[in-house]
């Protein structure tokens, strides 16, 4: 080359085009192929709930993040142009349309507030529109026109007051400023003082705090149009102008030059300017304007939301959306909004490399192009590195030479070798530089620079593709497409410990701040190699966003970023959770890396700078969207009053983030049916629920810096009467008085058939009774016929007539007897005596004594009748008789009462019992005396006596020889 036509040709390289290239906004537009109703849209509003309102031609919607919903479909279509909306802390709307009229917003339909309705259709006939609305905390309304401001006072009827100061001349507006809204009740018609503008006021009126109150000096109040507070400053718009009221109350004005429509501040401290015809300005935090947006197309209003995107309405364009101000992209006509292949830091200064051949630096925000040597060669930059106080530029097929003063030099840089598909260029030694390439490692060596003054590389031929490399003790990890190696005496080798990533290609290798190596693969993940040889892995299975990972970056001790194809995540520990990453920017990323609070971001589609107000809290807005009983649609209200079939509930929600992004919702159901789970969907259903009492409560599950609400729900489902307690306790006590009834009934006719049973017992014994009497007077009988002839035999005719009469007379009354079950004792008495008379009629050697207890009422004591008869016949025959002449015979018959008992004692001094049955063996026991005993056993068996009894006593001397017997018999006195 020529020397002349060189140097030129230096001239032009050292003339380095120092241009500042502003950022852009990237925006999503949205018209009526998305949904909307109309692509002219005026207002724009974010709820308390984050969906996003807009108020068209056709009628108002809702955004959720996913379609637009029409929404105060109630309203006839004349009156569904909304021009403003307001809403207060509670979450309560209210807005006005085009015909003035003012309405509250419940449950998405509109519903106009009574006794607003004169004074609107006076403000129809004289005014454009209402164009801001504030309800206070009394729900008084304030609805400001350009020129008017009314008051609707709502303990009165909404009744209408005029707050507007009207004024020819006036030196003093009057503002008053409430939380975030300032209305002007001023309307200066005329300037006649038009001469000197500067000497106006504005006096702000502080509604909440009357210490507040100040004025500022102002030129030109004439046709201020909006008022709005952000924290301690104050903007009011003018038609080509914008002034901030300042803490101090300072004040300054900040110069559009265009129609102003809508203003409003994002939380970089940014203003964005819609204006009439010439799109959106923005402002930076001094004031100055820094970008221009739409240019030629009319911006109604803008909108920032909680998540700091901006919403733009349109005359005829539909919505723009800019989902988050904190994203800044170089269009395609910018040499940076080209597909980005390196991102690299070096003493502080941000280098790019693109894929059009050019390399760019920062200075103070300025974006630097930096001129290549030759043009000619379409060739990339891979790499950058500082060596001998210059900087080397790699490209894939020369290496160039840059001055720290980003001055090219003037050494002639071509290699006497080319380079073939370099990818990185790193410092190997104190010496010497290593060059990764596609098939090969080239090594530099300062020395050999120095001499020749050029460069010369040796050149290592591999059967790998080489992409990166890091020093680790005195010799070089490798990273290739067939895992990671060490090269060493100029070959590649793998130790074991690195055997593992033999299958994958790993792209990049990086340190963190504890000396581990981090390697980047394409398609399987991460792994860490740390000081003890222990190589870790990482994939999608441990909290991996994608197993395809480009690149890692650490910022510091504490914080790293992670470049996948699936975006860029960051995490603020180094404790590698990576299941709590957060995701600062979506799609694919190839390299990033953090300096002065930005995180450039290295993309196909080029440069992206994101600001690090970006790492904020991210709001998610959690809502029920609609719910379902039994399949099919319900209001919300219809939760208290569920009835017993209407237990088949679904809750749809809507989860409002406004990003591509899925969120699991965790729930919990308390109450007589529980339940609990995560589900991957917006829908939720409960089947066959049991009547109660219920709380709901689902919350998604989000990383670290996302807020969101928890939704929690109360709901009834109303029991029928059979499921009601009161009626389980009613039929509980009926069962109970039915069990009782029951068993009863059953008591009874047991009772009553155990009665029947006894009484049939009762018939049997009496008639063994009866039998047992009959028994008795055949036997007793044939002893007085065996006496009367006895006597005949004897011719004693004169005792056998007077027995004969007098047995005649017993008889009757034993048949008197026989049909009773007891006699009196005295008629009992009765008898015994006339059978011992006719005893003693046929044996006069016996004495017979009787004694009575005057204490007893022998009229009205009862006992069986025929009882002694058989005792005392037995004690005569069986007793008495057999004594012959050996002692006189007494027979000693003794009644008494005794503890309610009646105790009848039969005596005799005979021969007693012993005597008598040696004497009468061979005969059975008396037939009398069983009798009675039985008698005695079925008088205790019928009348359930327990004190019945019969005693037999034998009556013996000092030498226990025999004196007699005595038998007792204890009967209830009471029979």
């Amino acid at each position: 080359m020529p020397k002349r036509i060189a140097n030129i040709y230096l001239l032009c390289l050292i003339f380095i085009g120092f241009l500042a290239y502003p950022q852009k906004l990237k925006f999503d537009r949205y018209t009526t192929k998305h949904g909307l109703l109309s692509d002219e849209v005026y207002n724009l509003h974010q709820d308390k709930k984050g969906y996003i309102w807009l108020f068209t031609s056709y009628g108002a919607m809702k955004y959720n993040g996913k379609e637009f919903i029409s929404v105060l479909k109630n309203l006839p279509f004349s009156e569904s142009i909304i021009y403003c909306i307001y809403e207060n802390e509670q979450g309560r709307k209210w807005v006005a349309n085009s015909n003035k009229k003012i309405f509250e917003i419940v449950n998405d339909s509109a519903f106009i507030v009574e006794g607003t309705q004169v004074k609107s259709e006076e403000l129809s006939k004289n005014v454009r529109e209402i164009h801001q609305l504030y309800v206070d905390d009394s729900l008084n309304i304030y609805a400001q026109t350009p020129f008017t401001v009314t008051k609707f006072i709502k303990n009165k009827n909404y009744q209408a007051v005029d707050m507007t100061v009207r004024a020819e001349d006036s030196c003093t507006n009057e503002i008053l400023k409430f939380n975030k809204v300032c209305l002007n009740v001023l309307d200066i018609k005329l300037f006649k003082h038009s001469n000197n503008p500067k000497k106006f006021y504005l006096k702000f009126l502080d509604q909440t705090d009357s210490k507040k109150n100040f004025e500022v000096k102002c030129q030109g109040v004439h046709g201020i149009r909006y008022f709005k507070v952000f924290g301690e400053e104050t903007y009011f718009s003018f038609s080509d102008k914008i002034i901030k009221v300042n803490k101090d109350h300072s004040i300054k004005e900040i110069f559009i030059n265009e129609e102003i429509l809508h203003f409003t501040k994002d939380k970089n401290n940014h203003l964005w300017v819609a204006c009439l015809g010439t799109g959106l300005y923005e402002v930076d935090e001094h004031d100055s304007i820094i970008n221009h947006y739409l240019d030629g197309k009319t911006i109604n209003d803008v909108l920032v939301d909680s998540n700091n995107g901006l919403w733009l309405s349109t005359d005829g364009l539909g919505i723009y959306h800019c989902i988050n101000l904190n994203e800044l992209y170089y269009d395609d006509s910018h040499p940076l909004g080209k597909s980005v292949n390196f991102i690299k830091m070096i003493n502080s200064k941000i280098f790019v490399g693109t894929i059009d051949y050019n390399l760019h630096t920062f200075d103070h925000g300025n974006v630097i192009k930096i001129a290549r040597r030759d043009y000619s060669l379409n060739d990339e930059p891979s790499d950058i590195v500082m060596f001998n106080s210059v900087y080397l530029i790699a490209y894939r097929l020369h290496i160039e030479e840059l001055e720290k003063s980003l001055k090219l030099s003037s050494v002639k840089l071509p290699t006497s070798k080319p380079i073939f598909r370099s990818y990185e260029i790193i410092q190997y030694g104190v010496d010497s530089l290593a060059f990764m390439g596609r098939g090969y490692i080239g090594i530099l060596t300062n020395a050999f620079w120095n001499m020749h003054n050029k460069f010369e590389l040796k050149n290592f031929a591999l059967n790998h593709k080489t992409f990166y490399g890091e020093k680790r003790n005195s010799d070089l990890l490798v990273a290739t497409d067939k895992g990671v190696f060490w090269f060493k005496n100029d070959s590649l080798a793998r130790p074991h410990y690195l055997k593992k990533t033999e299958n994958s290609i790993v792209t990049k290798i990086r340190i963190d701040p504890q000396h581990n190596y981090w390697f980047c693969t394409r398609g399987n993940g991460l792994f860490k190699l740390n000081s003890n040889n222990e190589l870790i892995h990482y994939t999608i299975s441990n909290g991996l966003p994608s197993n395809i990972i480009n690149d890692i970056y650490f910022e510091n001790k504490t914080v790293f970023l992670l470049s996948t194809n699936k975006g860029l995540y960051y995490h603020n520990s180094l404790n590698f959770d990576f299941k709590y990453l957060y995701k600062v920017f979506d799609g694919e990323v190839r390299t990033a890396l953090s300096f002065n609070n930005n995180m450039y971001v290295g993309t196909k589609n080029g440069l992206v700078i994101l600001n690090s107000n970006i790492m904020k809290e991210t709001n998610l807005y959690f809502n029920l969207n609609a719910l379902f009983v039994n399949s099919k649609p319900a209001n919300e209200s219809i939760l208290n009053t569920l009835s017993y079939k209407e237990n088949t509930l679904e809750f749809k929600f809507d989860i409002i983030s406004y990003e591509d992004k899925t969120y699991p919702i965790k729930y919990k159901l308390e109450g007589p049916t529980l339940d609990s789970g995560i589900i991957f969907s917006n829908k939720l259903s409960f089947k066959k629920l049991t009547p109660g009492v219920y709380t709901l409560t689902a919350s998604l599950l989000a990383k670290k810096n996302v807020r969101y609400s928890v939704f929690t729900e109360k709901f009834t489902i109303i029991p029928a009467f059979w499921q009601t307690s009161w009626f389980i306790v009613l039929c509980g006590f009926f069962l109970v008085l039915i069990s009782a009834y029951v068993i009863r009934v059953l008591f009874r006719y047991y009772k009553n058939k155990e009665l029947k049973k006894n009484e049939a017992d009762k018939i049997l014994a009496e008639y063994r009774l009866i039998a047992l009497k009959a028994q008795i007077n055949p036997h007793f009988m044939s002893n007085c016929i065996a006496a009367i002839q006895h006597l005949i035999i004897n011719k004693k005719v004169d005792k056998a007539n007077e027995y004969l009469a007098k047995f005649s007379f017993l008889v009757r009354q034993v048949l008197n007897f026989s049909t009773k079950s007891f006699v009196s004792l005295k008629e009992e008495i009765e008898i015994i005596n006339l059978y011992m008379e006719l005893e003693h009629l046929r044996f006069d050697q016996i004495t017979f004594n009787l004694t009575i207890d005057p204490t007893i009422n022998i009229d009205s004591v009862l006992i069986p009748p025929l009882l002694l008869q058989p005792i005392i016949e037995n004690a005569i025959w069986h007793g008495l008789l057999p004594l012959g002449i050996e002692r006189t015979a007494i027979l000693k018959v003794s009644i008494h009462s005794e503890n309610n008992l009646l105790k009848i004692i039969v005596e005799d001094n005979g021969v007693g019992r012993k005597a008598a049955d040696a004497k009468i063996s061979n005969l059975k026991e008396s037939k009398g005396i069983a009798i009675t005993r039985q008698r005695i056993e079925n008088l205790k068996y019928i009348y359930n006596f327990n004190t019945s009894d019969i005693v037999y006593e034998d009556l013996v001397n000092e030498q226990n020889e025999p004196l007699g017997t005595r038998v007792i018999i204890f009967l209830p006195n009471n029979l």
